[in-house]
């Protein structure tokens, strides 16, 4: 996955032959790279001047991306922070800002069959309202079942993947599917939320989890392809969380291990 700088959001969308040059540089330059997706930005914050020129950023760089013959999907990666409503996950909207431009991207993935790339984070959703969402819930680690009409929902990365899912439909994209660009827990940062412990425990979890599920409860019959963030520690980043997203620290030894399912 190969993903373009937000600051040149702006340039893709007003000059096609930018978007031409960016492709020659970065992905005509590789003939022996597969991407699986490129991006047009990450989490780009609703309402800005570059959240605005995404849609036609992303129709100028898949137009210059098929003129070389090369067939990739062009997305862009989400915050959930666009959700104006998340709960129940079958309520989910993008926030009345970012409702018309999403509804241009929703149109752009679903006429091309691109998926959405989003960002998805219990961990956030947890540490920011501890008395409200239930640890447990945010871990995996639940018999209780949260009930969404016929749905039923025993964790909250899967009720934040259909809330995302949700809001596609509403905006014009009904067969927009999802792909998890990031999700993880910090393994320091903040106190007893963020420990190696509960790091480990959210990675393993979501894994045996994913494993055993083909899919979300609104998607069941899709592969829900899911990518951990991050491979390493951060150690140029400030103080805090951000530092500690790493399944390996920057020498490179574990922080915790993670255990992959047999297939």
């Amino acid at each position: 996955m190969l993903g373009t700088l937000n600051e040149d959001t702006t340039k893709l969308a007003s000059d096609p032959t930018y978007a031409a040059t960016w492709v020659n540089t970065n992905i005509v330059a590789y003939p022996n790279i597969t991407f699986s997706y490129i991006t047009v930005g990450n989490e780009i914050a609703f309402p800005s001047d570059l959240a605005s020129a995404l849609p036609q950023a992303m129709t100028n760089l898949d137009a210059a991306i098929k003129s070389t013959g090369r067939k990739i999907p062009v997305s862009t990666a989400i915050s959930f922070a666009i959700m104006g409503v998340s709960y129940p996950p079958s309520a989910g909207t993008f926030t009345n800002d970012s409702a018309s431009v999403m509804g241009s991207i929703a149109a752009f993935l679903e006429t091309n069959q691109y998926p959405l790339c989003a960002n998805i984070y219990p961990y956030f959703a947890y540490s920011g309202n501890p008395a409200d969402v239930r640890f447990e819930y945010a871990m995996f680690n639940t018999s209780d079942v949260v009930q969404d009409g016929d749905l039923q929902y025993k964790n909250l990365f899967f009720a934040m993947v259909d809330s995302v899912v949700s809001a596609l439909e509403k905006a014009g994209g009904p067969n927009v599917q999802i792909v998890v660009s990031e999700t993880g827990w910090p393994s320091a940062g903040n106190g007893d939320i963020a420990t190696v412990k509960n790091a480990e425990m959210y990675i393993n979890n979501l894994m045996g989890t994913l494993f055993i599920n083909e899919g979300s409860p609104k998607r069941p019959r899709h592969n829900l392809e899911t990518y951990i963030f991050a491979m390493y520690n951060e150690n140029l980043k400030p103080d805090g969380t951000e530092r500690n997203f790493g399944v390996y620290r920057p020498d490179l030894t574990e922080v915790y291990h993670v255990y992959f399912p047999d297939n």
